[in-house]
């Protein structure tokens, strides 16, 4: 298989040599789209974050979950190992975190989380994310956040990259792409094998006893094949197709209690995506098919009877289609509307039959400036979605943005409610699942300020407050014997503070960056036994630094990050808390030119002061790792 792929991009590479190019030219003003509109980041009503492609490129490691450990607001629940990886943003859950590539919903249908870890990031353009509600702009999930992922569109003519990393545990990556131009038709395409035995050292406290030693049955090893053609149909519109298989074969240890596991688990995914986009004076019109298999399936040969292990298998396939017209009717006032619908099912062993679910869903937003000067941007959007297994629910937004000095200051508001709809277990699982659940809704208001400076100096800040509530939140609970069920049960309510400083010096020659965030995220239910208790994994504090220096084709940079001591249970008790930590990151990359081919060196240090801590109990995370890539790029 791995053979096959190589040789066919090499038979594409050699076939489109010496054909044209297709360029695009970029403003050096950063663009979002995420609030389903292109504008400014300044402008956006939302606070904001930009991961480019050269930061990318730059920071360690490879999937998400790794890009996104140096942004303000995030936190990463990591198992330690090459499994689950989760996000919180904004003192909610992962469910509450909708993930987008190119636009299009990644998050699992089954149980409504992104496995951060599963996500590889190649070719990409960006990735934008967004906190706060906007369920009015994307629907269910859309609560705390939107990470969208970028990827990048359209190469500068013909172009092959063959890369190798290897890495502490024995740790490999193999890397071949290639891009360029078949007719009219701008292509790339591009293969990544990764495994590692993963058997890292670890070692860590608790309650005062000292565990440590190598950890077992962690090995993975995971193939990725991606493909992404476009072609300029018109003067004025665009068609896109990309296509992503991903093969993972990893085993699954257990806590460091039970040191013999031997489960393991198997994921397969189809993802692909049909973009059209128009462009005609005043008006913007896309519509977007796709499609998404998954198939997983998990086996434990310790766990059963005599002839049986335990096993879960689920296939899980989603089709969708959206639709988005944007119209600029005047300086004054834009507008745009959008249809969305989309048809899920899922086969599972512990659901008694197959389980349908339809969707359809109508937004319509505009931008209002009430006054000739343009400083105050009103931004209204409201959505419809209905869905067959649980009815319907409106998400009104209403947000401003006011420009109070010289283009510089800006000052953002917003208030939003959201849902969250059940997943496919909290209805179906067998036993337990519970069709009579309703979705969870959320109000989030957010209000700060943004301030942009480009000069000798570059500065950007931020700083806001934001608050969510939350009902009818979905809690699983011992329902008959060992059986657990999901109710609607809980109302939380998180507030904090984020900010964020960069200073960009010599034309980003150096930079220096932090953030601080404070999330304060509490059970309100009345008459609730953890009444006030803060809720599971949560830290209270979390702070990131980072420095960088670029000269000479070499590059340096070091991160810092402290997560303060979170509580792993409803009831707060002292034995259920998670010591605080920190951590420091550092890379460096040195870029030359070996006869006509771009190289690229890079040494990666993770965990560099070997501090011991777990993020989730007994699954511990591993000590100082290495990693040394090398790149050749034509």
């Amino acid at each position: 298989m791995k053979k096959t792929v190589i040789m066919l991009l090499i038979a594409i590479s050699l076939y489109s040599q010496g054909k044209d190019s297709i360029k695009i030219y970029k403003g050096n003003e950063v663009i979002v789209s995420v609030n389903r509109s292109e504008m400014m980041i300044k402008n956006s009503p939302s606070f904001i974050t930009i991961i480019n492609e050269e930061q990318i490129s730059r920071l360690n490691g490879n999937k998400l979950a790794d890009k996104l450990l140096s942004t303000c607001g995030i936190n990463i629940k990591d198992y330690g190992y090459s499994g689950l990886r989760t996000i919180s943003m904004r003192g909610m859950a992962a469910e509450h975190t909708l993930v987008l590539y190119d636009g299009d919903k990644i998050n699992s249908e089954q149980n409504g989380v992104c496995d951060l870890s599963s996500v590889m990031l190649e070719d990409l353009e960006s990735i934008e994310i967004l906190r706060g509600g906007s369920s009015s702009y994307f629907g269910t999930a859309a609560v705390g956040g939107i990470i969208n992922i970028i990827p990048k569109q359209v190469y500068e003519g013909f172009g092959m990259n063959i890369g190798y990393t290897i890495g502490s545990n024995n740790y490999n990556k193999y890397r071949i792409s290639t891009n360029g131009n078949i007719a009219d038709i701008n292509y790339s395409a591009t293969f990544i094998n990764e495994n590692s035995d993963n058997d890292y050292e670890y070692r860590f406290k608790d309650l005062g006893v000292l565990y440590e030693g190598d950890r077992k049955n962690s090995g993975f090893s995971i193939n990725q094949f991606s493909i992404n053609l476009n072609s300029k149909i018109m003067e004025n519109s665009s068609l896109n197709l990309f296509t992503k298989y991903n093969y993972s074969d990893r085993e699954i240890p257990d806590i460091v209690l039970r040191p013999f596991a031997q489960a393991q688990q198997i994921d397969k995914e189809i993802h692909s995506i049909l973009k059209y986009n128009y462009s005609s004076g005043n008006i913007k019109f896309s519509i977007s098919p796709s499609y998404r298999y998954i198939y997983y399936r998990y086996t434990d040969p310790l766990v059963g009877d005599e002839t049986n292990s335990l096993e879960g298998k689920s296939n899980v396939s989603r089709f969708g289609i959206n639709s988005n017209i944007a119209i600029l009717v005047s300086e004054y006032l834009s507008s745009s509307l959008g249809i969305e619908y989309s048809s899920s099912s899922i086969e599972c062993v512990d659901y008694t039959e197959k389980e349908l679910r339809n969707q359809v869903a109508i937004f319509l937003g505009a931008e209002v400036k009430p006054f000739r000067n343009g400083m105050i941007t009103i931004f209204p959007a409201i959505r419809y979605d209905y869905y067959n297994d649980f009815g319907s629910k409106i998400s009104p937004k209403i947000a401003v943005n006011m420009d109070v000095f010289r283009s510089l200051l800006f000052f953002k508001a917003g208030y939003s409610d959201n849902f969250r709809s059940p997943t496919f277990n909290e209805l179906y699982w067998n036993p337990g699942g519970n069709k009579n659940l309703k979705p969870e809704s959320s109000s989030c208001f957010d209000i700060g300020f943004s301030f942009y400076y480009n000069n000798v100096v570059g500065i950007n800040s931020e700083i806001n407050y934001y608050s969510i509530n939350t009902k009818n939140r979905v809690i699983w609970l011992p329902y008959k014997g060992t059986i657990w069920q999901p109710v609607n049960v809980q109302n939380v309510k998180s507030e904090g503070i984020e900010s964020f400083l960069e200073f960009l010096f010599f034309d980003r020659l150096f930079s220096l960056s932090s953030s601080y965030t404070y999330t304060n995220s509490k059970n309100i239910s009345k008459d609730n036994v953890n009444e006030r208790k803060l809720i599971p994994y949560i830290p209270k504090h979390n702070v990131i630094a980072s420095a960088m220096v670029s000269k000479w084709h070499i590059s340096l940079g070091l991160q810092f990050r402290f997560i303060s001591s979170r509580y792993t249970d409803e009831s707060n008790s002292r034995l259920s808390k998670l010591d605080y930590y920190h951590l420091a990151d550092s890379y460096l990359q040195y870029e030359f030119n070996l006869f006509k081919l771009k190289t690229v060196i890079k040494v990666e240090a993770n965990n560099m002061y070997n501090s011991e801590y777990v993020v989730m109990p007994y699954y511990p995370t591993p000590l100082r790792e290495y990693k040394l890539s090398f790149s050749l790029n034509y």
